[in-house]
Order: C-alpha cells, then sequence, then structure tokens
C-alpha cells in the first residue's frame, strides 16, 4: 500500500517512497462477522525487539488511500486491539505511544502493508510489531571544555534509502544553554553528527569599514576615518571550522553512530577555535548573495562566514581553513560565478580568474497554462546532490550557481496533483529521457511539460501460487538510468495485491521482491537480474491494467 495516504499521519524521513506484517499463525482462519453488519479487524501490537506485549498504544484505522481515520483504540496490558463493524474493504493501521514515534504496520520508507477485510479474509490475527524509539544525545564543548550554547547540530543518515546508498541531511536543531542536544524518533541506521558555531568572544576586524581619504584644510594634507574605528582584538579572531563526531574537521574523519532498534545513544562533539580567515574579491559591488559551501555526502552544508561591502570589493570573514566552494551572485547585471577554493590562508581573488558558473531557468506548463508554486528537482546521478526551485506565478523557475558541476541530472517535479512530468526540452543541454546532461558553463533553460494523461497499474504479488503480503512491487521504465522519476513503488497488501497509480505512458515491467527493500534497485545493473522474470507492460494513456507477478528473492 502506497505511503501517501499515512503521509498526514506518519511523521517519516522524507525522503521519496510504509509499513506491517500482517502474518502471525493461523493463516486458515476466516474473518467472521462481528456483528450482523460488519466484520472485525483485530491483532496484538509487540515490541519488535523484546517481542512483549506493547500496552496503552494507540491503534488508528482507515480506508485505503484515504488519508483521515475512521476509528481509533488503545491496545490493552496484553498488546491486544479490535475494530469491530468493519465494512468489507481495505484499511491502513497506524500506531504511537510512550516509547513508540508513529507508524504504518510493518512499514518500509513509508510503504506498509493494508488489510484486506471481507469474507473468507483474515483480518483477526494481526501482529503489530512496533519499533521502539531509538535516540541520539550528546554534549557541544569547546577546547576549555565549556558549553557552548545555540550551536546548530546537524544529523546526517547514510546507507540505503529509495533504492541508492547515500548520505542524506535528516535533521538539524540548536543546543540548549547548557550545550546540549537532542535528536528521537530514529529509526536503525547509521548516522553522522555535524556542529556548526562560532565562539561567543569572536571578534571580527572591521576591515571593509576602514576607508581614509585625504584632504586639505588652509594648506595642509591630514587623513580622515570613514566609518568607526576598529576596535577588535585580532587574537579574538578565531571561528569554529565544520566539525563532525567525534571531533574531527576532515569529512573522511567522521566516525559512523551505528543505531539499532530501541537505542539511546550519546556522541558528544568538541569544538576547536582556529584563527579565521579572511577572503577578499575585487571589484564587485554589494552581492545579492555570497557564499561558502561544503559536501558532505549527498549534501552541500553552509560554511558560516560574515560578508561585507568594503572599499574595492568584497570580504567574507569568519572562515575557517579548508575546501569549499564559493558561490558569488552579484548584482547590477554582472555574471554570476563559482569556484573551488582551497583555503590556508587570507585569499585575495579576481573574479576574471573565476568560471562563470551553471545556470539553470525553465518554464513549467500544465494543458499549456503555467504550472505554479510547483517544485522543480534536479538531482545529479554521480554526487546525489538535489537542487530545488519553486515556480512563479507564471510557471517560471531558476537555479543559478549552487553547486552545479558537468554530469547527468535527474529531472522531476512536485507539488502538481494528478499529474507528472511528461516531457522535456532543453537548450543548453542534453535531454536523455527524463535526464538533461549538462556541461561544465552557459545558461540551461529547461521546458518541462506535466502530464495528466496517467494510467493505473494494479495486481497481485504471488509466491508459489498464492498472494503474498508485505512484497516491494517496482514498476521499472526503460532506460532506468535515464528516466528515474518515473518509477513506481508499493508494498503488497495482506491479500497480496498492490496499486501503482499516477503511471505515464511507456513500456515498463513491474518486479515484485522479498525484502527487496535491501537492494540498491535504482541501480539498473542491480535490478537487470530480476527484470526477466517480471512481468512486461506496455502503457497507454489514461487505462488501468490488471497484471500478476512472480516474487522473486532478493538474492538472485
Amino acid at each position: 500500500m502506497s505511503r501517501h495516504v499515512l503521509l498526514p499521519l506518519l511523521l517519516l524521513l522524507t525522503a521519496v517512497y510504509g509499513q506491517v506484517a500482517v502474518k502471525s499463525g493461523g493463516q486458515n482462519k476466516r474473518s467472521r462477522p462481528a456483528t450482523r453488519t460488519g466484520f472485525e479487524l483485530s491483532g496484538v501490537a509487540v515490541n519488535s525487539v523484546s517481542n512483549e506485549p506493547a500496552a496503552h498504544v494507540e491503534i488508528s484505522m482507515g480506508l485505503a488511500e484515504q488519508p483521515n481515520p475512521l476509528q481509533t483504540t488503545v491496545t490493552g496490558a496484553d498488546g491486544s486491539f479490535s475494530f469491530r463493524g468493519i465494512a468489507p474493504a481495505k484499511y491502513w493501521l497506524s500506531a504511537h505511544g510512550r516509547g513508540f514515534a508513529q507508524q504504518g504496520l510493518d512499514e518500509h520508507e513509508g510503504y506498509f502493508t493494508g488489510i484486506a477485510v471481507g469474507a473468507n479474509l483474515d483480518s483477526q490475527n494481526i501482529t503489530f510489531r512496533l519499533r521502539p524509539d531509538s535516540s541520539i544525545v550528546g554534549l557541544i564543548t569547546d577546547n576549555d571544555n565549556e558549553a557552548v550554547s545555540g550551536a546548530e547540530v546537524m544529523l546526517f543518515r547514510t546507507g540505503l534509502e529509495g533504492g541508492e546508498t547515500g548520505t542524506y541531511q535528516l535533521q538539524e536543531t540548536t543546543t540548549n544553554d547548557e550545550g546540549r542536544y537532542h535528536f528521537g524518533h530514529l529509526a536503525a541506521g547509521s548516522y553522522y553528527i555535524v556542529v556548526s558555531a562560532r565562539p561567543w568572544y569572536a571578534q571580527t576586524p572591521n576591515r571593509g569599514m576602514r576607508t581614509y581619504v585625504k584632504t586639505s584644510a588652509g594648506g595642509q594634507t591630514e587623513e580622515t576615518q570613514i566609518g568607526p574605528p576598529d576596535t577588535s582584538n585580532p587574537a579574538l579572531d578565531l571561528t569554529f571550522p565544520l566539525t563532525f563526531y567525534p571531533g574531527v574537521t576532515d569529512p573522511a574523519g567522521a566516525s559512523v553512530i551505528d543505531l539499532q532498534i530501541g537505542d539511546q545513544t550519546t556522541a558528544d562533539v568538541s569544538l576547536t577555535a582556529v584563527p579565521a580567515l579572511h577572503i577578499h574579491i575585487n571589484g564587485i559591488g554589494t552581492p545579492t548573495g555570497a557564499s561558502l559551501q561544503q559536501q558532505f555526502g549527498s549534501s552541500v552544508l553552509q560554511v558560516p562566514s560574515q560578508v561585507a561591502e568594503s572599499e574595492n570589493g568584497i570580504d567574507i570573514a569568519g572562515v575557517p581553513p579548508g575546501h569549499y566552494l564559493l558561490n558569488m551572485n552579484a548584482g547590477n547585471g554582472a555574471k554570476s560565478w563559482s569556484r573551488p577554493l582551497d583555503l590556508n590562508g587570507d585569499s585575495e581573488i579576481d573574479p576574471s580568474d573565476s568560471a562563470p558558473g551553471i545556470k539553470v531557468s525553465g518554464a513549467l506548463r500544465l494543458n499549456g497554462q503555467p504550472a505554479a508554486n510547483a517544485v522543480v528537482r534536479l538531482r545529479n546521478r554521480a554526487s546525489g546532490l538535489r537542487f530545488d526551485a519553486q515556480t512563479s506565478d507564471r510557471g517560471e523557475f531558476l537555479l543559478e550557481t549552487t553547486g552545479f558541476t558537468p554530469g547527468q541530472y535527474e529531472v522531476a517535479v512536485f507539488n502538481v496533483a494528478d499529474a507528472a512530468l511528461g516531457s522535456i526540452s532543453a537548450t543548453g543541454a542534453t535531454v536523455r529521457g527524463h535526464s538533461v546532461q549538462i556541461g561544465g558553463t552557459g545558461a540551461v533553460h529547461l521546458n518541462l511539460t506535466m502530464s495528466q494523461g496517467l494510467a493505473r497499474v494494479e495486481g497481485v504479488a504471488l509466491r508459489d501460487g498464492k498472494p503474498a503480503a508485505g512484497t516491494m512491487v517496482v514498476l521499472v521504465p526503460q532506460k532506468l538510468e535515464e528516466n528515474a522519476s518515473m518509477v513506481r513503488r508499493d508494498q503488497s497488501d495482506s491479500d497480496g495485491t498492490f496499486a501503482l497509480p499516477n503511471v505515464l505512458p511507456g513500456k515498463y515491467t513491474v518486479v515484485a521482491l522479498a525484502d527487496g527493500w535491501r537492494l540498491e534497485w535504482l541501480n539498473p545493473s542491480v535490478m537487470q537480474p530480476f527484470l526477466k522474470a517480471g512481468t512486461p507492460l506496455e502503457i497507454g494513456t489514461g487505462r488501468k491494467y490488471a497484471v500478476k507477478v512472480r516474487v522473486q528473492s532478493s538474492t538472485p
């Protein structure tokens, strides 16, 4: 069952793609009408680690593909729950309680297993295995062992997610007055902690404010200072580099925090102040944006710094040593540009030595009209970096000097109801399916057209000829490497059925994989062995398809 039904209810990681096990013996038992007017949906909730009953947990249920709950109950001391008088239909279940974050039944990456209720269907033997909360807490201190309050602490998750292995930012928080932070409701997995802060005592010299002019008064020449005098202490011109747990500044030395279900892990980080460096950019007026960025995994981190106008350019102060991408969006019609920067000391930069940044603009149309307030995403297949832009009232968008490098970018569009990205045309780039190949410099313009002629694929996953619950089902388009945004997924329900909505016309293969969540299924070479035993489909416009798919083992 698709995750989208439960998104308003489940406080999930985000990302891009369910949940629950509907099995616990009694497979031959059939649902009995609980009353003269309906059936019963019942079972027991247990702690997935200890297997003990999960008492006093709130269980909600609702109709499949409908987000609002129909009924809510609380489990008894033995973990049991029951909904009676239920009409024949398919339903979702979600649960939350003390020590258990909101979650759906057998959830995987936002997909879950729905329960089919009706005659000759077993809906009274559900085992809802609840994952206990996990958390990471810690204390941020400086090199004097004093607490650092107001530090920005970022949580990254690394590993397999959405069919690919990568490292993505998940959450961020700020330390309290005692320098402590807390990340709760975490799933089992591998995590990194990154800290950004500035010493409370740091003083940045007012280099941009010290301007002198010579004037003549009574035949004598004198110097006059414009702006306030620089009263800062150069010895306090210090900064904290971006610091990775357990206290290193090189991303390659960051330690992984392996979090198991129910773990409460402590990760303290000590920051070391270093002399701040300064960058002067010659001959540029007030910028509309100047920033330093550092890549970590599939994310781009903003490096803390202070940007100010100086007499003949731009000063960036408070910068720690490191390897960065310097982005400059200049005003007054000047060209914007980006350049890599290895900073080991104060630096002076001439914009003429920098390559222009890649600028990507475009327009989004739906039924010939501008599509406003949509989100257009370009994702670099090699680095995993994602760049988002929101369309204006005129359906236009702009992405400029935000870390673009030459390469292949998947194009996807979000926040347009009942439509999917249909076609792409481009100038300054080569279109390959739902991807574009971008070169080194210059402007790229994309014309994106949304399609409402969408199809729906429904079916049943079969293992040894019998319906199989909890199976990952993937609709794989031809040339997966160019059409990742056309993929559709679901998790089969208690009766083995699944639904794949909003499918664009084209040629596909439907694949059902037991434990497929552990695969890099977005990698064409990984999926290739499974395509041979999948069910081929050629999808037309606006049609509905019914298929049967054989469940394959995730290890061919």
